[in-house]
């Protein structure tokens, strides 16, 4: 299982030696990681060194470094450029996807969204709406129910959890908390999914949905969709220890995300591996349809994990 591993205290020092991640501050050695053991490096203060050397390794092996500004929202992303040796081919197919392949892959995308969203909610009457919601969705999602599954979804998932003055809870980048919660889970879901993507031979930069020309990674915006029940699950967890804000503790629980139980048809695994065998199918369904195999059927080869029905329930 590969490691997710957060710097944030200024004036450390992050260098490699024989192959393995230094974390040096005062000159003393606090750390000494092997670089095959990180998937994820997360940046998250201001006057943190880190040597080239070092991010060569990280490519290397395949690990993402993900940098945050002084508001813990994420500023940069250092991906390797080719960690597959199927990289040019795979790209080349990803490139050649016709729209109505996308448009199914999204179709894909969206309901398991608003399935993993479903479980998370306590109240019958919510789930039963957004299940209802997710068996309309059509291919490329024309009537846009993924933003009519989060008007029901976002009044619902925290409902029982936030203070009054916070309810009911708007989801805004720059909104009341838990909001600073989600943002920090949320970069971390992103990254992580950009990670796997690339580590499967494709670009992040080749969206089936998102085409905002200011994100470098729309594939991953599109992908890590119907994770971010995840991210919402530990929010959940966080809140009911009676915290708001975004601390050392409450970043620590954070990052466990990439270590939660998701459940695919071949048993249970951690998100992070989640993410890799979704990045694969992926790669499987670009083949599938480059060798002529109908949008709809190419589409139905996406694997995406599921939180487990009743997750809100303690």
């Amino acid at each position: 299982m590969k490691r997710t591993i957060e710097v944030s205290t200024r004036h450390t020092r992050l260098f490699v030696h024989a192959k393995r991640l230094v974390v040096e501050r005062d000159e003393s050695v606090l750390a000494r990681i092997p670089l095959s053991d990180l998937g994820l490096l997360i940046l998250d203060s201001s006057g943190i060194g880190i040597s080239s050397g070092l991010l060569s390794g990280l490519a290397q092996e395949g690990a993402a470094v993900l940098v945050c500004d002084d508001k813990h929202l994420p500023k940069g992303l250092f991906l390797p450029f080719e960690n597959n040796c199927l990289h040019a081919e795979r790209v080349r197919r990803q490139a050649s996807a016709s729209r109505p392949l996308e448009k199914n892959l999204w179709q894909r995308v969206v309901r398991k969204k608003i399935a993993n969203q479903a479980a998370l909610l306590r109240e019958a009457a919510g789930r039963q709406r957004l299940l209802v919601l997710k068996k309309r969705v059509k291919s490329g999602d024309p009537g846009n129910l993924e933003a009519q599954a989060a008007q029901a979804y976002w009044p619902l998932v925290f409902a029982h959890d936030l203070p009054p003055e916070f309810s009911p809870f708007r989801r805004r980048a720059h909104g009341n908390p838990p909001n600073c919660l989600l943002n920090y889970g949320y970069a971390v879901l992103r990254a992580a999914t950009a990670r796997a993507l690339v580590g499967a031979g494709l670009h992040s930069g080749l969206g089936v949905h998102h085409q905002n020309r200011y994100s470098g990674h729309p594939l991953a915006d599109d992908m890590m969709e119907p994770f971010r029940p995840w991210v919402d699950q530990k929010v959940l967890e966080i809140l009911r220890s009676g915290i708001l804000e975004l601390n050392k503790d409450t970043k620590k629980v954070l990052l466990e995300v990439l270590t939660s139980p998701a459940t695919l048809s071949s048993g249970t695994t951690p998100l992070f591996h989640g993410l890799e065998r979704m990045a694969a199918s992926l790669a499987e369904v670009y083949e599938a349809f480059s060798r002529g195999e109908a949008a709809p059927s190419a589409a139905s080869r996406l694997v995406l994990p599921s939180l487990s029905s009743g997750a809100n329930v303690c």
